[in-house]
């Protein structure tokens, strides 16, 4: 499920570039901004941390199916139906 959020967040951050077409921002940063060439503007900290984000969540979702394999034997399932509390079993 959290592979979705970063594949969201993935194609969020491909299209942030089609909005420097926009008028405000043409606006701001000069009448030959275009998408994919932003001209006198630029992309600030915030998006490079959102391509960390990103990573991150995709780091996360590979930690998140080793978790699932390591506690999805039948050694777990045995442990939990004797209401043992398991958190990893080797």
């Amino acid at each position: 499920m959290i592979i979705y959020y970063g594949l969201l967040m993935l194609l969020g951050i491909i299209l942030y570039p089609f909005g420097w077409g926009n008028d405000a921002v043409k606006e701001l940063c000069r009448e030959n901004v275009q998408p994919f060439l932003p001209k006198g503007c630029g992309v600030g900290w915030s998006f490079f941390l959102s391509i960390g984000a990103i990573l991150l969540t995709f780091i996360c979702s590979v930690l998140g199916v080793q978790a699932e394999f390591a506690t999805a034997s039948d050694k777990v399932e045995e442990k939990v139906m004797q209401d043992r509390r398991i958190v990893c079993v080797p």
